[in-house]
Protein backbone atom coordinates (compact mmCIF):
# COMPACT_ATOMS: atom_id res chain seq x y z
CA UNK A 1 0.00 0.00 0.00
CA UNK A 2 2.67 2.48 0.97
CA UNK A 3 4.48 2.08 -2.38
CA UNK A 4 1.54 2.82 -4.29
CA UNK A 5 0.87 6.34 -2.17
CA UNK A 6 4.59 6.68 -2.79
CA UNK A 7 4.42 5.93 -6.38
CA UNK A 8 1.12 8.45 -7.05
CA UNK A 9 2.83 10.96 -5.25
CA UNK A 10 6.16 10.76 -6.99
CA UNK A 11 4.16 10.92 -10.50
CA UNK A 12 2.34 13.98 -9.67
CA UNK A 13 -1.63 12.26 -10.40
CA UNK A 14 -2.59 13.91 -6.62
CA UNK A 15 -1.71 16.93 -8.56
CA UNK A 16 -4.39 16.92 -11.71
CA UNK A 17 -7.36 18.66 -11.20
CA UNK A 18 -9.55 16.69 -11.93
CA UNK A 19 -8.56 14.12 -9.24
CA UNK A 20 -8.59 17.62 -7.05
CA UNK A 21 -11.52 18.33 -7.69
CA UNK A 22 -13.00 15.32 -6.98
CA UNK A 23 -11.06 15.28 -3.35
CA UNK A 24 -12.43 18.52 -2.46
CA UNK A 25 -16.04 17.64 -3.55
CA UNK A 26 -15.71 14.36 -1.51
CA UNK A 27 -15.68 16.23 2.04
CA UNK A 28 -18.63 17.72 1.88
CA UNK A 29 -20.48 15.14 0.40
CA UNK A 30 -19.03 12.42 2.77
CA UNK A 31 -19.68 15.40 5.85
CA UNK A 32 -23.25 15.83 4.51
CA UNK A 33 -24.17 11.62 5.03
CA UNK A 34 -22.79 11.80 8.71
CA UNK A 35 -24.82 14.51 9.16
CA UNK A 36 -27.89 12.95 8.20
CA UNK A 37 -27.22 9.50 9.56
CA UNK A 38 -25.98 11.26 12.81
CA UNK A 39 -29.32 13.14 13.13
CA UNK A 40 -30.01 16.64 14.80
CA UNK A 41 -27.16 16.25 17.89
CA UNK A 42 -25.10 16.66 15.48
CA UNK A 43 -24.59 19.51 12.87
CA UNK A 44 -21.54 19.68 10.13
CA UNK A 45 -22.90 22.46 8.05
CA UNK A 46 -20.59 24.71 9.00
CA UNK A 47 -18.05 22.52 8.26
CA UNK A 48 -18.88 21.89 4.85
CA UNK A 49 -16.94 25.52 3.49
CA UNK A 50 -14.18 23.44 4.05
CA UNK A 51 -14.40 22.18 0.67
CA UNK A 52 -14.25 25.54 -1.25
CA UNK A 53 -11.74 26.96 1.14
CA UNK A 54 -8.99 24.06 1.09
CA UNK A 55 -9.67 24.37 -2.95
CA UNK A 56 -9.25 27.80 -3.21
CA UNK A 57 -5.19 27.12 -2.04
CA UNK A 58 -4.28 24.11 -4.19
CA UNK A 59 -6.82 24.94 -7.22
CA UNK A 60 -7.71 26.95 -9.61
CA UNK A 61 -10.97 29.30 -9.88
CA UNK A 62 -12.93 26.88 -12.23
CA UNK A 63 -12.33 23.82 -9.55
CA UNK A 64 -13.18 26.30 -6.62
CA UNK A 65 -16.55 26.98 -8.19
CA UNK A 66 -17.41 22.86 -9.46
CA UNK A 67 -16.76 22.47 -5.51
CA UNK A 68 -18.82 25.41 -4.52
CA UNK A 69 -21.72 24.10 -6.34
CA UNK A 70 -21.44 21.06 -4.92
CA UNK A 71 -21.11 22.31 -1.31
CA UNK A 72 -23.66 24.89 -1.66
CA UNK A 73 -26.48 22.14 -1.82
CA UNK A 74 -24.92 20.05 0.14
CA UNK A 75 -25.24 22.34 3.57
CA UNK A 76 -28.35 23.77 2.35
CA UNK A 77 -29.54 19.96 2.68
CA UNK A 78 -28.01 19.70 6.30
CA UNK A 79 -29.73 22.77 6.82
CA UNK A 80 -32.99 21.50 5.76
CA UNK A 81 -32.63 18.13 7.58
CA UNK A 82 -31.31 19.72 11.29
CA UNK A 83 -34.66 22.24 10.37
CA UNK A 84 -32.17 25.36 10.98
CA UNK A 85 -34.37 26.76 7.67
CA UNK A 86 -36.74 28.93 9.97
CA UNK A 87 -37.26 32.30 8.13
CA UNK A 88 -39.73 33.51 10.22
CA UNK A 89 -39.07 36.72 11.95
CA UNK A 90 -39.82 36.92 15.48
CA UNK A 91 -41.37 39.88 17.16
CA UNK A 92 -39.36 42.26 18.45
CA UNK A 93 -40.02 45.22 21.24
CA UNK A 94 -39.49 48.60 19.81
CA UNK A 95 -37.88 49.98 22.86
CA UNK A 96 -34.25 50.41 22.61
CA UNK A 97 -32.04 48.69 25.25
CA UNK A 98 -29.89 51.00 25.67
CA UNK A 99 -31.47 54.97 26.47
Amino acid sequence: MRAITTRALASGALRHPAIQVAAFCLLPLVLLLVDLVAGQDVRLGPLMVAGPTFAAIFCTPVCVLVVLAVAFPCAVTAAAANQQTDTRRTSRSRSSPCR
